[in-house]
């Protein structure tokens, strides 16, 4: 690749793929933005409007943490957007 700069954007699943992308090359992009995305597996609550397996859910979002975190440290910038639910949008 021969771009003076690599990014990764997305939004939703979007800042899923962002996730898996940079956790696998890390070193490829200079910045990596997901955006209201999300990571394999949640530390919600079961009883929230995600309704998520739980303790399931933690589990397979412990491992993916456990697995990724540390290649994802690797990219150079790495920016997080992401809010609590609202009942606006």
């Amino acid at each position: 690749v021969s771009a003076s700069h690599i990014c990764a954007i997305g939004y939703s699943m979007g800042g899923f793929g962002v996730y898996q992308l940079a956790s696998h090359e890390p070193k490829l992009f200079d910045v990596a933005v997901p955006i209201a995305g999300y990571v394999l597996g949640t530390l919600e609550a079961e009883n929230s409007a995600y309704q998520p397996p739980q303790p399931l859910a933690t589990e397979v979002m412990t491992k993916f943490l456990s697995d990724r975190a540390k290649r994802l440290s690797l990219v150079h910038n790495l920016l997080v957007v992401h809010s609590a639910i609202d009942n606006v949008s």
